[in-house]
């Protein structure tokens, strides 16, 4: 399966060569470091049994998420691949080197158990300490065994981490995520509303809305979120990539009244005004489309980040670079300028 080696080397040239890239201007802080990924196992028979069963194969073991409460770091490995032992964890360090804690517990992650966590890339928490937890549902889809992959329901689960209970487990209807083709991918969350807003990477593309307090999901689709064939492939130094995914980053403005959004397999950067989205029902697809603003050209990134003061932050993928751009309304109109390259 050739996008699943384009995909694995990609993402080892990123994690790998573009985290230095500030180290000559602000020399980061080294928090923590792993040659593989272990994990905090309930015994050393335990270990042998996942290794000797290929439930725990390390190579296919990587971190994609990361968020941090009350000084815990909560960290997401993708089951892009077989042998996940767990794919929610909490970094832990008390021996002196890191290993993974199963977040909230070695039975929450069972593949066998059918309200367990399957496949989380990506998480947000919120101000009340809820972390609200996007389980793709699908498994193994990235394998280089197509025999591998694994159908599922995408799921949002939240979890209160004050009380240290779910709170919510929320399985999205076929018709907003299908259960075949969905990768539900990033997540941003309105707070004043309590709506979440998530990026779904499969198929042609689609924002997918979660509204807290009535329960209920659905989706949007447009033409700007799927894949720019002129962009494909994405070259990276001597690496040339044909790989195509769809909308993944996504963000939201701090004054909550903008959604931002690109494909990962393009270079343009897209916003829409978010009463569109979470008024779905006041508008036409008509109307959405039209309220659809092409920011321009930012250069290819995956995830993207609003600061307080309202700067965009993402890597540049191909300059191997942190760019930010400010996003302002200007004359009656959104727009984003380059302010910093790093």
């Amino acid at each position: 399966m050739k996008l699943a080696v384009a995909f694995s080397t990609f993402l080892c040239v990123f994690l790998c060569v573009v985290l230095p890239c500030r180290a000559a201007e602000n020399p980061p802080t080294l928090v923590y470091f792993w040659d593989s990924l272990d994990y905090d196992w309930q015994s050393p028979i335990q270990r042998e049994l996942y290794l000797n069963t290929s439930r725990w194969i390390p190579e296919n073991n990587c971190l994609a998420g990361i968020k941090i409460y009350k000084d815990v770091v909560y960290v997401t490995v993708p089951r892009w691949r077989p042998g996940v032992p767990s794919t929610l964890n909490i970094v832990n360090n008390q021996t002196g080197s890191p290993i993974l804690t199963p977040f909230p517990s070695w039975a929450a992650q069972d593949l066998n158990d059918p309200n367990g966590i399957r496949y989380v890339q990506s998480m947000e928490i919120d101000s009340l300490g809820r972390m609200w937890i996007v389980d793709v549902g699908r498994l193994y889809f990235l394998s280089n065994n197509a025999s591998d992959a694994q159908n599922g329901s995408a799921r949002l689960f939240i979890y209160d981490l004050n009380l240290n209970v779910f709170i919510r487990n929320y399985t999205f209807p076929d018709s907003v995520a299908s259960s075949s083709t969905s990768f539900l991918n990033d997540i941003v969350i309105d707070q004043t509303r309590w709506i979440a807003y998530i990026s779904n990477a499969g198929g042609n593309g689609s924002i997918v809305m979660y509204d807290y307090n009535s329960n209920t999901s659905w989706s949007w689709s447009h033409f700007s979120m799927q894949v720019d064939n002129s962009s494909v492939p994405i070259v990276i130094g001597n690496l040339s990539l044909d790989f195509r995914t769809p909308v993944d980053g996504i963000a939201l403005s701090q004054d909550l009244r903008t959604l931002y959004y690109c494909p990962l397999s393009g270079i343009r950067l897209y916003s829409i005004g978010t009463q569109y989205l979470y008024n779905f029902n006041s508008y036409t697809d008509l109307q959405r489309s039209a309220a659809v603003n092409d920011m321009g050209v930012k250069g290819y990134s995956d995830g993207l980040a609003f600061s307080n003061t309202n700067q965009l932050f993402f890597w540049g993928i191909t300059n191997i670079c942190c760019l930010s751009m400010e996003c302002r309304f200007w004359s009656n109109w959104w727009q984003c300028k380059y302010i910093s390259t790093r």
